[in-house]
Formats: structure tokens, C-alpha cells, sequence
């Protein structure tokens, strides 16, 4: 850690560790089933080898994206997250925020611990819904 702030995805699961219930820690850490996505995923991003480049001109970069007939900065959704409230009061709206300051769309999850209503007031008015759909 540089000057007690975590500098990699690493140092932020440790410092989750150490703040959050376990119960908490656990559920957010972990993954379902037998968490052979989680190892898939992990293993993907391991393969990805990351090759700067340099006296390349980036002054004219544009990573934009029509999504849905709306123009958003990049290809990235800042997907539902199931019971963020557990971790931090209101995490749903912070989240919603940071997504409209990167003009990215967010995803409520259905298992917000905030209405939809509270999104709309923070986001750009742009509503994604995660639904559950139970056949019974």
C-alpha cells in the first residue's frame, strides 16, 4: 500500500477482510456454486498481458459507444450488485453516481437497498433494472 491506500484489487479485499463482518466479507467475496466462474474469470484477466505503448499520439482518443440508441464515454456497465447496503448505507446511489459522472449506464440490482425512485433523482434518468424472474 502507498501512504495507506490500497493500489490494487489485492489490497482492497484485504482491507474488506479486515472491515467488514465476516458473514459480509464472505458474500461479497465469494462466488456461487463451486466458484469455477470466479477461477475462469481470474485466470482470463492473468492470461491478459498488459503492453504499454509509447510516442503513440493519444490526443484524439474516443472509447464511446451507442448502447440502446443512447451515446455513452465507453463500453462499460456498472452492473447490479447484490445487497451493496450490507457493505455501505445507500452503496446504490454512489454507484449510480459514478456512473453518471462516467456517463456510463448502471444497473439497479433487485436486491438494491434503495427504490428506483432514489436512483432517478442522483442518475441522468436512464433506469436498467436487473429482474429476477421466479417460474413457480
Amino acid at each position: 500500500m502507498i501512504m495507506g491506500k490500497p493500489v490494487n484489487v489485492a489490497e482492497y479485499r484485504l482491507m474488506a477482510k479486515r472491515y467488514l463482518p465476516r458473514a459480509v466479507f464472505d458474500y461479497v467475496d465469494g462466488a456461487s456454486g463451486d466458484e469455477r466462474g470466479l477461477a475462469r474469470n481470474r485466470e482470463a484477466i492473468e492470461r491478459r498481458l498488459f503492453a504499454p505503448r509509447t510516442l503513440v499520439d493519444v490526443a484524439k482518443r474516443d472509447a464511446s459507444i451507442d448502447i440502446l440508441g443512447k451515446r455513452y464515454s465507453m463500453p462499460v456497465i456498472v452492473g447490479p450488485v447484490g445487497l451493496p447496503g450490507s457493505v455501505r448505507p445507500k452503496a446504490d446511489l454512489a454507484f449510480a453516481r459514478a456512473a453518471k459522472r462516467a456517463n456510463v449506464p448502471f444497473a439497479l440490482s433487485t436486491a438494491a437497498s434503495v427504490s428506483i425512485e432514489e436512483v432517478r433523482a442522483v442518475s441522468d434518468g436512464e433506469l436498467w433494472f436487473q429482474l429476477y424472474v421466479l417460474n413457480r
